[in-house]
């Protein structure tokens, strides 16, 4: 599906550079997830903004989401094309997490669990290069942060079911950099399924 957001802010390629990947482990490493981290919490920010005041994408993305970009310029682009990615995908990520999550529906749900599911299934989907335990890690982190202890618990089953379903059906799409962890995701999951 064509998106109608231009996620190239620069004019180069979009490649996995753009995702600050390449830079884990090299220079500042740790910096490099904390301003990923950084731009997921912008995304939040943005898309609860976009839920509740209502108002345009560009209109949110102008007054909350770029104020909070982190400096590093691969993950400011990498908050933008989440949130864009995210608003695209919503209805298919809402239809998967309703698959997941047995006697609920969607209104049930806590905003900012929604939006952190909604997240990470993007990233799932969307996101080649990112591990899928490394998007629900952070959808965890976050949901710590902003929800209650039982979200994280709850968007943990989810999303591991979710993921599960994904392996399962050959639907995760992922580069070299994109599958690591799925081995042991596989062992936790078959183990759980036993």
């Amino acid at each position: 599906m064509a998106s109608r957001f231009n996620y190239d802010l620069t004019g180069g390629p979009r490649d996995a550079s753009f995702l600050g990947l390449d830079l884990i482990g090299k220079r500042g490493g740790n910096n490099m997830r904390g301003e990923l981290r950084q731009a997921r919490q912008a995304v939040l920010q943005s898309l609860y903004a976009l839920e509740l005041g209502g108002g345009s994408v560009e209109h949110i993305k102008r007054v909350v989401l770029m104020p909070r970009l982190p400096e590093q310029q691969e993950a400011a682009e990498f908050a933008i094309r989440l949130f864009e990615s995210v608003i695209d995908m919503e209805q298919a990520a809402d239809a998967l997490v309703l698959e997941h999550a047995r006697n609920w529906d969607l209104q049930r749900m806590a905003l900012v669990d929604k939006l952190l599911m909604r997240m990470a299934v993007t990233e799932f989907q969307a996101f080649e290069d990112i591990p899928p335990k490394v998007s629900m890690n952070e959808a965890l982190e976050l949901a710590k942060e902003f929800s209650t202890e039982p979200s994280s618990q709850f968007i943990n089953g989810i999303l591991d079911s979710v993921a599960y379903s994904f392996r399962k059906r050959g639907k995760f799409r992922k580069s070299r950099a994109g599958m690591v962890g799925m081995d042991a995701l596989k062992r936790r999951q078959d183990a759980n399924r036993s």
